[in-house]
């Protein structure tokens, strides 16, 4: 893989910065239409097992430990890399 440029590098930085400010429960909600309180990286059967953490803009599920940010959410659940999750989530929400 080709090492990014300083100005290439800046630029992906500010997208990041951009990405990482996207409310989690439009992602999660919004995006991926998750039920709400139901998580999806395990068979859950406890509504409430999954939580949005608005102030500090994560998720976390309380029965498997599943928890990140909404770059964390698309890389699980589209099982892809940091990088192609970064530009999907730019990409959804207009950014780039």
């Amino acid at each position: 893989m080709a090492k990014l440029t300083e100005e290439q590098s800046a630029f992906f930085e500010e997208v990041l910065e951009s990405v990482r400010l996207i409310p989690i429960e439009e992602v999660i909600y919004d995006v991926y239409e998750n039920p709400i309180g139901w998580c999806p990286f395990h068979n859950d059967r406890h509504a409430g097992s999954f939580a949005i953490l608005k102030k500090r803009n994560r998720y976390r599920c309380f029965s498997c430990s599943a928890s990140g940010d909404g770059i964390d959410f698309v890389q699980r659940r589209e099982k892809i890399g940091f990088i192609n999750a970064v530009l999907k989530l730019a990409l959804q929400f207009a950014i780039l």
